[in-house]
Parts: C-alpha cells; structure tokens; sequence
C-alpha cells in the first residue's frame, strides 16, 4: 500500500468488496491523503459513469425481457398455481378417505366436533 497505494485507491474503486476495504487500509497505513486523492478523482468520475451506462444497457434489457417473457412469466406462474391446487385438492381427498375408512378416527375429539 506504501508503494502503489494511489493505484490500489484507482483500482479498487472498480471491484466492489475491494472498493469498501481500501480506504480503511489506506487509514490504517497512514497513506496521505494528497497521495491518494488524484487517483480517487480521476476514478470517481469513470466509476460513476461505467455504473450509468451498466444501468442503462441493464434497463433496456430489462425491458424487452418484460416484453417478450411477461406472457410465458405468467403462464408459468399460472400452471405452477394449477399444479399446487389440484395437488392441494388431490390431499386432501385421500386425507378425508383415510379418516372415514378407520375407526379409530370416529372417535377423535376433531371428528365429534364436525
């Protein structure tokens, strides 16, 4: 850090856990700020507008993804719905048709009550 802090600052502003951990290391190696600054200012600006245009490019993706995978989206969400209720349903038949062939569940306090 010593040597090449100010390229460490330039650097690591572009690798996000790095990005966090290298001003404390800079601070804990008593960096001087005038040494590291330029590098920072110099990063800054590229970073803002690398992670801009990452956003941009993401959102129009993002968009035509909503566009043409929406209705296949909700069909999927609509047949995963249909398979949980029929399985829903088919349960508790059996549950109903387990409890009506024993006898011992005629005598269950739930059973005197319905």
């Amino acid at each position: 850090m010593a040597r090449r802090g100010g390229q460490a600052v330039f650097l690591s502003r572009f690798i996000p856990v790095v990005r966090t951990l290298t001003p404390h290391l800079a601070g804990a190696t008593a960096l001087p700020y005038r040494r590291i600054a330029p590098y920072s200012l110099l990063a800054a600006p590229l970073w803002a507008g690398a992670e801009a245009t990452a956003g941009y490019a993401a959102a129009t993706s993002f968009q035509h993804a909503i566009t043409y995978g929406g209705p296949t989206l909700a069909a999927a969400a609509a047949v995963i719905a249909a398979i949980a209720l029929a399985a829903r349903k088919i349960r508790r038949s059996r549950s109903r048709a387990a409890n009506s062939e024993s006898p011992a569940a005629a005598l269950t306090p739930a059973a005197l009550h319905t």
